[in-house]
């Protein structure tokens, strides 16, 4: 298969087009999580994306139970309350970041008593912006103002939170990525740059947030340096696109280790 057409086939796996909020339950009380993110986050059952999309009255936000913003939370001793929501994006597409916080200040989640808030976004806004032909930089001038924007209504309505932007985990290896991991370490190497320069695109816009908000930034790269998509079986923290030596809910996204891992990364961090 040519490079041309893997690269979009492993961008489009590792998001997922979402276009309306879901209804994290319960109002911020004392030691409250409250999270806002994208699919890396929400990471649910690729069934129940499936549902999302097809059948009438389901979670159109459908997130993983125990995915990494709920793992941080309970390590913290805290109760989560996540908005994430796969497709979602700074100012792109799907559940935008504005979307996610408006439906927090309507539900009365970001208040005087919340605890933490934790926010992790913006890989959709590179890729498809790129391919429709932005630039670099008209990207960083459209995403970054909006995300300082949506930074700062969380912090004016939960002036007491510790406020946090969290990078990205390591996905690619040296500019390769491992799609096909067939079991006892037999995988595939592909050479594609163009994803390991999404992957610090993203990680660098919200770097630069965090510091116009004046906000702190959890650096997950270093952490994660050898459990991306091409680390062995059982040390693989980001699944493959067919992965056969760790489980994962979706393809290319966070596995099941992974989640438990990052959460605690997080949380470590806090």
């Amino acid at each position: 298969m040519k490079k041309t057409r893997i690269v979009p086939l492993v961008l489009a796996a590792m998001t997922a087009a979402s276009t309306l909020l879901g209804s994290p339950a319960a109002h911020a009380a004392d030691q409250t999580l409250v999270s806002f993110g994208d699919s890396v986050w929400a990471n649910p059952l690729g069934i129940h994306m499936l549902k999302s999309k097809f059948i009438p009255g389901a979670d159109p936000c459908p997130r993983d139970p125990e995915g990494i913003a709920k793992q941080t939370a309970w390590k913290k001793g805290l109760d989560p309350i996540d908005y994430s929501c796969a497709g979602g994006s700074v100012r792109t597409g799907g559940v935008q970041l504005r979307d996610q916080v408006d439906h927090a200040l309507a539900d009365g989640t970001l208040n005087e008593a919340t605890g933490v808030v934790i926010i992790n976004i913006g890989f959709n806004d590179t890729y498809p912006s790129l391919f429709h032909g932005e630039s670099e930089q008209q990207i960083r001038d459209r995403v970054i103002p909006e995300a300082v924007s949506q930074v700062n209504r969380i912090k004016e309505a939960a002036p007491n939170a510790q406020v946090k932007l969290v990078g990205y985990p390591t996905v690619t290896k040296d500019e390769h990525t491992c799609l096909f991991q067939m079991g006892n370490n037999i995988h595939t190497r592909e050479h594609l740059p163009f994803v390991s320069y999404i992957e610090w695109l993203a990680d660098d816009m919200l770097r630069t947030v965090a510091a116009q908000t004046e906000t702190g930034f959890i650096d997950l790269k270093q952490a994660t340096a050898d459990h991306g998509m091409c680390a062995p079986d059982g040390q693989r923290w980001y699944g493959a696109l067919f992965d056969l030596g760790q489980p994962r809910n979706m393809i290319i996204h966070p596995s099941v280790l992974g989640t438990q891992e990052i959460g605690r990364i997080i949380a470590e961090n806090l």
